[in-house]
């Protein structure tokens, strides 16, 4: 059984003149992630390794569930997962070491709504800092299709 927990990265803060991948997140993503670290914790989720896009919005969110759950479980930065698209992050997440079971990948808004596609058929609008839980009854990423569950939490769901 694999678990693959996606994570979106808390609202942006647009008022600074950088790049894309440079840019920072909001004192309202500061906020939600907070809160979505404590929905996080709750869910008792045994994790193997944290994936975390390059991208400096990325890496704050990751930081503030990192500070809040107090765990120390092993994670990297990912080039591959500042994708736009999806079709990176699935070719990444197909990749990753059967070793590991549970995993979450913090990374992007249409990464994000291509892996609930993909993986659920479903459409859904994923906000920032949300957090997306699947379950695939597969012993190899590189097998994972399509999904046997699927939960998501959204912030306002718990504002």
């Amino acid at each position: 059984m694999k678990k693959l927990i996606i994570i979106r990265h808390s609202k942006s803060d647009w008022n600074h003149n950088t790049s894309d991948q440079l840019r920072p997140i909001s004192q309202r993503g500061i906020k939600d992630a907070k809160i979505m670290s404590n929905v996080l914790n709750k869910l008792e989720l045994q994790l193997d390794h944290i994936f975390i896009s390059i991208a400096k919005r990325t890496i704050e969110t990751a930081n503030i569930f990192f500070d809040i759950s107090n765990t120390h479980i092993p994670y990297s930065y990912e080039e591959k997962i500042y994708d736009f698209s999806g079709y990176n992050v699935l070719d990444f997440i197909k990749k990753i070491d059967d070793k590991i079971n549970s995993t979450v990948l913090f990374t992007h808004n249409n990464s994000c709504n291509f892996l609930v596609t993909h993986f659920y058929n479903q459409s859904i609008h994923v906000p920032t800092s949300s957090i997306l839980v699947f379950d695939f009854n597969v012993n190899l990423w590189k097998d994972i299709k399509e999904a046997n569950s699927f939960r998501y939490y959204f912030p306002k769901d718990y504002r």
